[in-house]
């Protein structure tokens, strides 16, 4: 399995670095992403009038592999937890914007 994290990591515009944009340029940069015709990863991006902004974050082959290793008819011996470490995901940046 993928986690977000390390796809991110490995995505060519998450260099791991601080953005040096504003907030409006980094939604913009995010939302921008979502028209592009071969994006698989940013699925959808929320912001509401003074709140965070939210980013949606997934592949196909992640929630593949959510259906095979959590679904109830899976073999026991492969059968998984789905865990979320939400310290993991306040501590790295892409494109400017928490996750």
């Amino acid at each position: 399995m993928q986690n977000v994290a390390a796809r991110c990591v490995t995505d060519a515009t998450c260099d791991g670095r601080k953005s040096s944009m504003n907030l409006a340029d980094e939604v913009h940069s995010v939302l921008t992403r979502l028209t592009n015709a071969d994006e698989d990863f940013a699925q959808a991006v929320n912001v509401q009038l003074r709140g965070s902004p939210s980013v949606i974050l997934f592949t196909q082959e992640q929630i593949s592999d959510i259906r095979t290793f959590c679904y109830v008819d899976t073999l026991p011996s492969l059968r998984a937890v789905l865990a979320f470490d939400r310290a993991k995901f306040s501590l790295w940046n892409c494109n400017g914007l928490q996750a």
